[in-house]
């Protein structure tokens, strides 16, 4: 597949670890590929070690990505928001459906 058709959705919220979400961001949009930061709600994100990433697609509003990466969580983190949300989880079964794994670090 093409670079420039891979859609690449990264989900974000408070607290993900930067590394698990900068890292393979930039890898994809490096080789050409439609890349989007998605969040629950369009505010700025902290990461663990307070680097911010604004979301630039709400969950559920966008297509359905051929690759999608859910980061984990910056040690120490505020546990509050660390389950996922009924549009997130819709978001993880659409990409199943599509038979596309999702990827997680």
């Amino acid at each position: 597949m093409p670079h420039e058709d891979l859609n690449v959705a990264v989900l974000t919220r408070h607290g993900y670890q930067e590394l698990e979400l900068w890292f393979p961001l930039l890898r994809y949009r490096e080789v050409g590929a439609q890349t989007h930061l998605v969040g629950r709600e369009a505010v700025e994100h902290l990461g663990g070690v307070g680097y911010p990433a604004i979301p630039d697609q709400i969950v559920g509003e966008g297509p359905v990505p051929a690759v999608l990466i859910v980061p984990g969580r910056a040690p120490g983190a505020d546990p509050a928001g660390t389950e996922l949300t009924a549009a997130e989880r819709d978001l993880l079964h659409a990409v199943r459906a599509a038979s596309t794994p999702p990827a997680s670090l």
